[in-house]
């Protein structure tokens, strides 16, 4: 009797552990969780639905290298590294005088008005001044008439600095003293006339011609009622190709002009000989690309 009972004794020391069993590792306190456990547990033993094995869980919230959450994605595959970059920038290759346009990402650079080129150099779009002068021939007079003295002509050429591709609407201020002329024909503007020709009688013709549209223009377009000159300062648009021409001209078709010695233009000196004869000068004021259509 004694030793069945040492024997149960024995057994139930033996079985107790098992039946006692509780959990007191962190790792499974609550019931479970993503606590670290240091090791493995096998399920022979242990309740129908339990758990069955843990393997070695990391601080990260995975469980023998996978995640724990649908989650599969960190912040570094989900940042697009070309975020936040301007591609107008410094370094986008754009001249000083041009515009960048951000173009799905890439820069496009376009020349400012009045500036011409790819956009990464760009160069001003330009005009020379240009002026002509008609003076008296020292102190001879025409006719016998004070008011006229001999004169001849004088011409001269400049060029369109801008893209030879391109039609620019110009704008240029005229100034000058003149004597006033008659024209046939072309398009009356007030004080100039655009095409047409000198409707003769001995006056003076002042114009430019275009190279590229062809045109004319003559600006001394006025009535001629006596022997007396006028003071020209206007403005004048028109188109001209870049790289074109711009010839000035100014003929004394009779060999004999009006002395305009009194007439002054504010800002410019006057025709040189003898502060006399005739002149008009041309000067850039803008010159932008022309409207397509």
């Amino acid at each position: 009797m004694r030793n069945n009972a040492a024997k149960l004794a024995v057994v139930v020391g033996l079985a107790a552990p098992s039946m006692a069993c509780s959990r007191t590792n962190a790792a499974y306190d609550g019931g479970g969780g993503n606590g670290s456990a240091g090791g493995s547990a096998s399920s022979a033993g242990l309740p129908s639905g339990a758990a069955t094995t843990v393997t070695s869980a990391t601080a990260d919230g995975t469980v023998g290298g996978t995640a724990t959450t649908d989650a599969q994605t960190t912040d570094a595959q989900t940042t697009d590294p070309t975020m936040g970059v301007d591609p107008c920038g410094p370094g986008s290759g754009c001249d000083p005088n041009a515009q960048c346009i951000d173009v799905g990402g890439d820069p496009e650079c376009v020349c400012l008005d009045g500036w011409f080129g790819d956009g990464t150099s760009c160069e001003p779009i330009d005009l020379l001044t240009v002026r002509v002068d008609t003076p008296c021939d020292g102190s001879a007079i025409c006719d016998t008439l004070p008011q006229l003295c001999p004169m001849d002509q004088d011409e001269t050429t400049t060029q369109l600095v801008g893209d030879p591709n391109v039609l620019y609407d110009v704008t240029l201020r005229v100034r000058g003293a003149l004597e006033p002329h008659n024209y046939v024909g072309g398009t009356d503007n007030g004080w100039y006339n655009v095409g047409g020709d000198s409707a003769g009688g001995g006056r003076n013709v002042a114009g430019f011609t275009v190279e590229e549209p062809e045109e004319t223009y003559y600006v001394n377009l006025g009535v001629i009622l006596r022997l007396e000159c006028f003071v020209l300062d206007e403005e004048i648009t028109l188109q001209m190709q870049g790289g074109s021409e711009l010839s000035v001209y100014m003929d004394a078709a009779d060999g004999c002009g009006i002395h305009c010695a009194e007439y002054r233009v504010p800002g410019l000196y006057p025709s040189p000989a003898n502060d006399s004869g005739q002149f008009f000068q041309l000067d850039l004021i803008s010159a932008v690309a022309a409207a397509k259509g």
